[in-house]
């Protein structure tokens, strides 16, 4: 990092020794105060077929991705109570109000608000959970984003996005000295850049992000990496919290026409940080804990990582199954996870009782 401000003031870490430099600190799993197991509980969404993403909004609905080809729209909302569709939009299609692809983001658990990501046009969506829910069309703002970009955290006028190019290693980092920047609305999604970088590295990067609702602290989760790094609302690197394991991480590279490609070598495979949702107190992380392991890989129980926005390390819960994508209530009672039936393989939205 070429620059980097240092905020002083208290980090609490409950068993932790405190960190001789305030910027970068380890944690473990044992410096969590609590670890908790949670059994989940299949709920029966009766409307639904071949769910994606499935997220809980304002404590009684459930929102999906679509991901049944047969079905022509790609996002549904369902009643919680009642498992019954209430409405439905997002047209499959290459049209500017269309979608290819259909990833939804919710980074804040009680906001209106909901993001569409179509990574295969580089294009978001800014949407409204009670528009959609009355029937109206949800969409609020369209815009491109740039190629150059992995993972994407969109704001008023402009976006910050996770660099397509950046890899947490000095060896292939493609000389790029921070992960995220922020980018103007509309910008041309060529990739205009990619001939200046050596290494390919979108395989073994990527993050997920948050914003702290209180600051606009701006929190980077790896996905290939035990990292997380918090920076300012300027973008200036805050913190760097490592852990809660050693990531074993071994690269190896393949040319390929004027790139080399980095993969983790064989049996190297390495899943950290995967899903994130923040509520007005906490930040919660789905952890995978996968080191050393052979691909593909088969699904296993994950773990969330309840954090304050102060840093202490609150809750360290062990989920008894595989999920990719959760939620939280309001009231932080239950916690709702998108996971894969051991069994079947099918997908199907899980409630995981936090308190």
């Amino acid at each position: 990092m070429k620059r980097i401000i240092i905020y002083f003031f208290p980090i609490i870490l409950v068993g932790c020794t405190a960190p001789e430099n305030p910027i970068e600190y380890e944690f473990s799993h044992n410096d969590f105060s609590k670890t908790i197991g949670l059994k989940g509980e299949k709920i029966e969404l009766s409307d639904m077929l071949n769910p994606d993403d499935m997220f809980l909004v304002s404590d009684s609905m459930i929102i999906a991705s679509n991901d049944d080809p047969a079905q022509r729209d790609k996002v549904q909302l369902f009643s919680l109570q009642t498992g019954h569709r209430i409405s439905s939009f997002g047209a499959k299609g290459h049209a500017r109000n269309e979608l290819v692809s259909c990833d939804i983001i919710i980074p804040f658990s009680v906001s209106d608000t909901f993001y569409i990501d179509d990574f295969t046009q580089s294009r978001y969506w800014v949407c409204s959970v009670d528009s959609l829910k009355n029937g109206r069309s949800p969409i609020c703002a369209t815009s491109d984003y740039s190629r150059d970009v992995i993972t994407i955290l969109p704001e008023d006028t402009t976006y910050i996005g996770f660099n397509f190019w950046y890899l947490n290693d000095s060896d292939y980092d493609n000389g790029i000295n921070k992960a995220i920047e922020r980018y103007d609305t509309g910008v041309p999604n060529e990739r205009n850049r990619s001939t200046e970088y050596n290494y390919f590295v979108a395989n073994v990067t990527g993050a997920v992000m948050v914003r702290n609702p209180h600051n606009d602290d701006v929190w980077v989760a790896y996905n290939h990496d035990n990292l997380i790094e918090i920076y300012d609302k300027s973008l200036e690197l805050k913190r760097r919290m490592k852990g809660p394991e050693k990531a074993r991480k071994q690269y190896v590279t393949t040319p390929v026409k004027n790139k080399k490609f980095v993969s983790f070598g064989k049996d190297m495979h390495v899943g950290c940080y995967y899903a994130a949702i923040a509520t007005n107190s906490h930040v919660y992380f789905l952890y995978r804990n996968i080191n050393d392991a052979p691909f593909p890989i088969k699904p296993q129980p994950v773990e969330i990582l309840k954090i304050d926005w102060n840093g202490r390390l609150v809750c360290n819960y062990k989920l008894d199954r595989y999920a990719y994508c959760i939620s939280v209530d309001s009231k932080e009672e239950n916690l709702y996870g998108a996971c894969v039936d051991s069994e079947s393989g099918a997908t199907e939205l899980v409630k995981f009782k936090l308190k």
